[in-house]
């Protein structure tokens, strides 16, 4: 059977694929061999490979020991090791702590130029507070002393600036004395100086050891720096007070000579 081509008429052969004349494909004609059933010759041979084969996966390490709470063992070494650094610390501290709980206190003993024969442990300068008002009579008599060591120290400098001139005399005291019948301690003495330092405030104490114009080298004594050429300008200053003349007469600070040139008692 002659077929044409569908798009241009022209004759096409029996097994043409495309049109001569116009090159339009040519749809796919029946033949004899589509009539016959298919054979295992008309098969394509599968040829199989052999499959390659791949090492085992690795075993994977084992989960580290873990304590009771999921806390790892070197976690809980590192935190044993803290603790005991801590704890050793503290130790530390409390023992450097104890070494300063006994200091030694101020004059406490020995042999120097503060009554009782002792000799102050500590440097106090003039910026020192000390108190305004008198102490409690509950203070202890250590306490009081060591208030009169560090006002003897504030003032040594601005004392040592009238060696050479007269100066009122307001006390001279040291424990065991009487003085207007009461017996004097460390507190009645640091108690009357500040009573005279509240009438003159310019009041000045100082150590009789450290000048030759004392006769006794053991007393806190009371001068107002009020200086003059002659004790009896001093005396004068007294009168003008009106202070008893066995509470304030003329001294000279000297650190050469004696009492009897360096002193005028009231009349």
């Amino acid at each position: 059977m002659t077929e044409k081509c569908r798009e241009c008429g022209e004759i096409l052969r029996e097994s043409a694929r495309f049109c001569v004349g116009c090159g339009s494909s040519v749809p796919r004609r029946a033949t004899a061999s589509d009539a016959r059933p298919e054979t295992a010759t008309d098969r394509p041979t599968i040829t199989l490979q052999p499959v390659q084969s791949f090492p085992p996966p690795a075993t994977p390490a084992p989960p580290r020991t873990a304590g009771p709470a999921g806390v790892s063992q070197g976690t809980k070494t590192a935190i044993a090791v803290g603790i005991c650094a801590l704890v050793v610390g503290v130790a530390v501290a409390i023992s450097a702590a104890g070494g300063n709980n006994h200091p030694t206190p101020v004059g406490s003993g020995g042999s120097g130029a503060f009554a009782g024969g002792a000799t102050p442990t500590q440097t106090l300068t003039s910026e020192t507070p000390f108190p305004s008002t008198p102490e409690s009579t509950s203070e202890s008599p250590a306490d009081s002393r060591t208030l009169l060591q560090r006002q003897v120290e504030q003032n040594r400098s601005a004392v040592e600036q009238l060696v050479g001139s007269w100066l009122p005399q307001l006390s001279a005291k040291k424990p065991g004395i009487v003085a207007n019948g009461v017996t004097q301690d460390y507190d009645t003495i640091w108690s009357d100086f500040l009573a005279n330092r509240q009438r003159h405030p310019e009041a000045l104490l100082l150590w009789s050891g450290d000048y030759a114009s004392f006769r006794y080298p053991d007393f806190w004594v009371t001068v107002v720096p009020q200086q003059y050429s002659d004790g009896s300008s001093a005396n004068a200053w007294c009168d003008s007070y009106g202070i008893a003349k066995d509470d304030c007469y003329a001294k000279r600070l000297m650190h050469t000579g004696g009492y009897s040139g360096n002193t005028l008692l009231r009349k």
